[in-house]
């Protein structure tokens, strides 16, 4: 995190707020805000997709679904445990 311009926008997206990610988003970012959306509350185009993946193929996957769909923009969880 040293080596990230001091000048910058950061932007953490995260489908759960858990206490580890507040606490991740009070030390690397400045004056952050909280934005949430109810799921009934979301733009009408907006699609959901949820795929479980073997580890060795999620990449090969992610990359076809992309090219495949060709999103104009893309928000992506992942399992990080």
């Amino acid at each position: 995190m040293e080596k990230i311009p001091t000048t910058r926008q950061t932007l953490l997206f995260s489908a759960t707020i858990s206490p580890q990610v507040k606490d991740f988003a009070r030390r690397f970012t400045r004056n952050p805000q909280l934005i949430t959306s109810a799921a009934d509350n979301l733009p009408s185009n907006t699609e959901h997709y949820y795929l479980e993946i073997p580890r060795d193929k999620k990449i090969d996957t992610l990359l076809n679904f992309l090219h495949h769909n060709k999103p104009n923009s893309t928000i992506l969880f992942t399992n990080t445990k």
